[in-house]
Order: C-alpha cells, then sequence, then structure tokens
C-alpha cells in the first residue's frame, strides 16, 4: 500500500544473489523469493529514484542490479528454474511446459531517409549544417538529391533479405511526432512516408514510437496513435518509446489509456543487460495503484546504439 525506500543486502543464495532474507528455519529457501522477484519486476526502486540523466531517465547505475553485478543476469528466469526445482523433489510427476529461444530484431524508424523527403526549408539547412561540420558528404547528398545514389538510411530491403535468409519476425517503430529537438523524422503527412510505412507493414509487425515531446502529453501521444493508425491498415497496439523515456508510473498509464497492448521500451539507453531482471514478457503491475493491469511488457537486452555509442 505504499512505495518506501528498501533496506535490501543482497547476499548469494548458492551461486545466485538474493534478498529479502527471513528467519525461517524450515523453508527450503532462506530468502522470500516472491518478494525479491516482485521487487525486481515490478520496478519499484524506479518509482523512488531521483538520480535521472539528462533526459529524465532512470540511469543503469542506480539499480540494485547493476550496483550489485546481476544486470547482465536474468535473475528472475534464474530463481523461476530453481523453485521449478524444488516443486518437482515433491512432485516428481508435475509436468512443466518447455522454454523456447527467441530472438526478435525490432528498429526504432527515427530517420525514414537521411537526406529526401525533408521539404526545402530543412534540406537548405541540412547542406549548411553540412558544409560547415561534415563537407566529406556533401557529394554523397548531391548525388542521392539528384536520383543517382540511393538515401544512405534506406537500409529495407537489405533487412527484408536477412529476415528472409534467418526466418526472422521483426518490428518496425515509426515516429510520427511533430517536428522537435530531439523527433526529426520525415512528416507523417508526405506520401512517401506514408507509402514506405505500408510497404513494411505488409510483411511485418509495427507499431508507435511515441515521440520525445508526447511521453507526459496524453494529448500529443493520443494524437500520434491516431495518425499512424489512419495510414496503417492494421489497428496499432505496440509501441516502444523514443529515447527510452520511461516514466514509472505514468509513461505505462497513458499507453493503457490510448489502447496500447504491448510495450518495447523495458531496458537501458547505456547499458546492456536485463532492467527488470527477467527475459520473458510479462504484465505490468501499477504499484501507484495496486493493480494488475493488461499492458504485456516484452524486455529487450541489447541495443546497437548502447555498443556504438555509450560503450
Amino acid at each position: 500500500n505504499t512505495i518506501i525506500p528498501q533496506n535490501i543486502g543482497v547476499e548469494k543464495c548458492g551461486d545466485l544473489p538474493a534478498f529479502f532474507y527471513h528467519n525461517q528455519l524450515n523453508a527450503a529457501l532462506s530468502f522470500d523469493p516472491f518478494a525479491m522477484v516482485f521487487y525486481l519486476v515490478s520496478r519499484y526502486e524506479e518509482y523512488l529514484s531521483t538520480d535521472l540523466d539528462q533526459h529524465h531517465r532512470f540511469k543503469a547505475a542506480s539499480s540494485l542490479a547493476y550496483q550489485h553485478d546481476f544486470l547482465e543476469l536474468p535473475l528472475v528466469n534464474y530463481w523461476a528454474i530453481e523453485i521449478k526445482k524444488i516443486i518437482q523433489k515433491r512432485y516428481p510427476n508435475l509436468v512443466f511446459p518447455t522454454q523456447k529461444f527467441q530472438f526478435t530484431p525490432t528498429y526504432d524508424i527515427d530517420y525514414a531517409w537521411a537526406y529526401l523527403h525533408k521539404g526545402w526549408k530543412r534540406t537548405i539547412g541540412g547542406y549548411a549544417k553540412m558544409a560547415l561540420k561534415n563537407p566529406r558528404f556533401l557529394p554523397q547528398r548531391i548525388k542521392v538529391e539528384l536520383g543517382f545514389a540511393r538515401d544512405p538510411y534506406f537500409t529495407y530491403e537489405l533487412l527484408d533479405n536477412w529476415h528472409k535468409t534467418y526466418e526472422l519476425s521483426p518490428i518496425y517503430f515509426f515516429l510520427v511526432g511533430n517536428y522537435g529537438t530531439f523527433d526529426k523524422n520525415i512528416s507523417i503527412y508526405k506520401k512517401p512516408f506514408q507509402a514506405l510505412i505500408q510497404r513494411i507493414e505488409a510483411q511485418n509487425s509495427i507499431g508507435l514510437h511515441p515521440s520525445y515531446q508526447s511521453n507526459k502529453a496524453l494529448n500529443v501521444l493520443e494524437t500520434e496513435l491516431e495518425n499512424l493508425n489512419q495510414v496503417s491498415s492494421k489497428q496499432i497496439t505496440k509501441s516502444r518509446q523514443h529515447f527510452l523515456k520511461l516514466s514509472f508510473p505514468i509513461t505505462y498509464q497513458n499507453l493503457i489509456k490510448i489502447g496500447i497492448q504491448a510495450d518495447y521500451s523495458m531496458g537501458y539507453a547505456e547499458n546492456i543487460g536485463y532492467r527488470a531482471s527477467i527475459t520473458t514478457p510479462f504484465y505490468w503491475f501499477d504499484l501507484s495503484k495496486n493493480e494488475t493491469t493488461d499492458l504485456q511488457i516484452f524486455p529487450f537486452q541489447v541495443m546497437d546504439v548502447t555498443l556504438k555509442n555509450y560503450l
């Protein structure tokens, strides 16, 4: 009924980290695994943290998992296996379902094109900026704009081939918010962008990439989903936050209000690993209301930008 700082001492129980220890001598485990799992998966600690980064995001370094060296360990899944062993000792005929590994590549389309379809104002500004900071790319840009070369961000056919070769089912998240400091995609009202979205969704699953400015503005979020739904032939029910701007509980409460059923934002920008210490999808529990929800969370473990820019 309350969200308050917890005094947590992490120790090893066998080979695995554990916390919330008790003094029950006859217990199968010397700690409360369900309390521990609830604390980790509900992201209890994120409701309390005030040490945020420049984008007002919870930092990996502030997490219990990072501070006790289990960020790269799906601890919840490992303890589930240990609990299964304890149950099977007592009930050897009980059959558990087998887990099957699945890899799902996901793409945030922040910039559908590097140079094309941006309008004359942005194009002129782009040339000026490039001339000052990266003049070596000017010949490439001119060739693309004149139709003599392919836009360097237009890699969708390459991705199609990879998915076919390796039998993958990707998800594409489209940023369709208004132009802003951190939102610089092509306008959703432009025909080439609409055609690209329709081309991709014909073969793949797509979702909304809520803009930076929509994170705490429900009306902006609603408009973005409406606009994407008008272009798409299917109802959009998936999302991942731009810049991974995930604020508890408002981000998920707003997604539920607009009808999003699955979110893929549960991970860190600056570190690889398991933000909720779990590798399997789960339903979000709203601590602020003490309620279960129907919003399914799909945690991710690694992002290319993390490896390229942060690490």
